[in-house]
């Protein structure tokens, strides 16, 4: 049996000039993430990030919080997440005055932008397309779900919501919901076994919630 446990990056510089490195408040939550699953973790598990600074971090600070070598990082950046920037670029206008350091006014134009993306009517505007996308993280789940013991991916919310919604065999909408609240350092995990691979849990932060501080979306 494999145990599949995956991880959103903690809190990302959301409003600033490089929006893809962990906040100092990022930096902790993974870290308590670690410190809870230090039980479970052991120098012969797998670490697997993707290849965006605010993963690389996550994994850095969750192994230092587990007690274990934060070097033991396996890099595939498969699971990156897709390019919100490229997604919101299609839906403003040029004139566009929207002010996107806004966190309401960004989540309502990503949402029309998400909407876009998923409808398969636009796909050759994009330079990675919804099934681009969906087909990366589906072929990166099928590697790590196949191996035995337990591997931590640190993803983020875009890559997690794609692997729920392909082992519920559910359609790009439900994609959108579980992106929009996937909680900062949370974990979903997915076990396979002779029924083949199954989602157990998802967006779990238990590990935050004695310090309403530490769960934040963005």
């Amino acid at each position: 049996m494999g145990l599949l446990l995956l991880v959103r990056h903690g809190q990302a510089s959301f409003g600033t000039d490089d929006y893809d490195r962990l906040s100092t408040l990022g930096f902790e939550q993974a870290r308590q993430l670690g410190v809870r699953l230090a039980g479970q973790l052991d120098a012969s598990t797998r670490i697997v990030a993707g290849g965006l600074r605010r993963q690389q971090e996550t994994a850095r600070s969750l192994l230092e919080g587990a007690g274990l070598d934060p070097s033991a990082v396996r890099t595939d950046p498969r699971w990156n997440e897709y390019d919100a920037d490229d997604l919101v670029a299609r839906v403003l206008l040029p004139d566009s005055t929207a002010d996107l350091t806004d966190r309401t006014t960004f989540q309502s134009v990503l949402d029309e932008a998400l909407i876009r993306w998923t409808a398969g009517v636009h796909d050759a505007d994009y330079a990675e397309p919804w099934p681009a996308f969906s087909g990366r993280v589906g072929a990166a789940l099928d590697e790590v779900a196949a191996a035995p013991g337990v591997t931590v991916v640190v993803t983020s919310a875009g890559t997690i919501g794609a692997v729920c919604t392909r082992l519920l065999d559910a359609p790009p909408p439900t994609w959108a919901l579980f992106t929009r609240v996937m909680a900062n350092a949370s974990l979903t995990k997915v076990v396979t076994g002779t029924s083949g691979t199954s989602l157990l849990t998802v967006n779990d932060h238990a590990h935050l919630e004695h310090d309403r501080a530490l769960v934040t979306y963005r």
